[in-house]
Order: C-alpha cells, then structure tokens, then sequence
C-alpha cells in the first residue's frame, strides 16, 4: 500500500467537509485504504445510528474534530493521530469482504 501523498494529507487535516468528500469520492482515498469505496453511498447507511452514510458522516466527524479547539493546541503529529482516529472511527460498521 502507498503511503498517503500530499493530497491526502491536505485533505485529512485541512480541507472542509465539501472539499474532503470531493477528494475522497475522486477514488483517490481508495489507493491506501481499498475500504473506503464500501463507505460510500446508500448502501453503507447506517441502521439508525447516524442520519448520513459511512462517508459523510465520517467526513462530518473529520471536520467537527479538527474545529476543536483541543485539536487546534495539538502538535502536527498529534493532529494527524487524531484525524486518523476521526477518519478510521467508523471503519468496521462495513461488515464483512466487499
């Protein structure tokens, strides 16, 4: 797996919601993590848990998480530790083998 490039990394820890599910539905995010295309869309909504599919609402997490102010006193390395966490958080809700 390829490590993530610049484009990632800026849509991790800096762009918006809009910005990051325009990056992450371009089939990028699906060059290190494969999953992410079964987070998308109707068929990955959650069962009454969230009022978003996978991907949405992880990229609401994603930028709840970086408008804290907490988040905003953390070093580099810890902020990218924790948008892993934001980004990740949710991953097993896909069940099994696509």
């Amino acid at each position: 797996t390829p490590l993530p490039d610049a484009a990632f990394r800026h849509a991790l820890l800096h762009a918006g919601e809009a910005e990051f599910l325009a990056y992450a539905g371009s089939g990028a995010m699906e060059a290190w993590l494969p999953e992410w295309a079964r987070m998308r869309g109707p068929r990955n909504a959650q069962h009454g848990t969230h009022d978003f599919t996978l991907d949405v609402h992880t990229a609401k997490v994603l930028a709840k998480t970086r408008q804290s102010p907490y988040y905003a006193q953390l070093d580099v390395d810890a902020q990218r530790c924790v948008a892993a966490a934001a980004l990740l958080h949710d991953i097993a809700k896909l069940g099994g083998p696509a």
